[in-house]
């Protein structure tokens, strides 16, 4: 989960969630890193669509 402030307007704060299945296998660690590099580079992009100036 990434969360951080936005002060457009009704939005105060941008929360970003991603989840999956439960299973677990040997490639885990390199989805995770996938999904955490995804989640991140996605933010300042939400950020700039909704206005956020914070």
């Amino acid at each position: 989960m990434v969360n951080t402030g936005c002060t457009a307007p009704g939005a105060a704060y941008l929360s970003v969630l991603v989840t999956v299945d439960g299973t677990v296998d040997k490639e885990a660690a390199v989805r995770h890193r996938d999904l955490q590099a995804l989640a991140v580079g996605l933010v300042p992009a939400v950020k700039k669509t909704l206005g956020c100036t914070a």
